[in-house]
């Protein structure tokens, strides 16, 4: 089965910065959704997305309003709270992220050196799906 997500937006919020039990550094940040199928008119929704790692490294320097895509794939976990009732959260895990407008604030250079710390001599795979992607709009 594909578990496939592209999404391009507005970064709806600072990225939040926190670490896994194990100690792996993990950013969280929204992006909106816009439905235009209500009464009341356009209806926003909100994904999390969440990256792990070096990508958490490179995402932590965005800032809010900046126009992204990230490729990734929905998790749904659930689990019982302390009531016993069952819950559930969705959310995008990042397997690739890539700005789509020039940054134009003094992270912009650290931004560059962090992707450069992060690439490897074998282009990514992902970041070439999401070059094909980019082609095409």
């Amino acid at each position: 089965m594909l578990n496939e997500i592209i999404l391009i937006g507005r970064l709806g919020n600072e990225p939040e910065v926190s670490e896994t039990k194990n100690g792996t550094k993990m950013a969280t940040i929204s992006l909106p959704l816009f439905h235009s199928y209500t009464n009341e008119g356009r209806k926003t929704e909100w994904v999390q997305c969440r990256a792990f790692g070096k990508l958490a490294n490179i995402i932590e320097m965005a800032r809010k309003g900046v126009l992204v895509v990230i490729k990734g794939e929905l998790h749904n976990p659930t689990w019982e709270d302390e009531n016993g009732n069952k819950r559930s959260r969705s959310y995008v895990v990042i397997e690739s992220f890539r700005f789509l407008e020039k940054k134009k604030t003094e992270d912009e250079q650290n931004i560059k050196e962090e992707i450069s710390n992060t690439n490897t001599d074998n282009p990514d795979p992902i970041d070439a799906d999401i070059d094909e992607f980019l082609k095409g709009l």
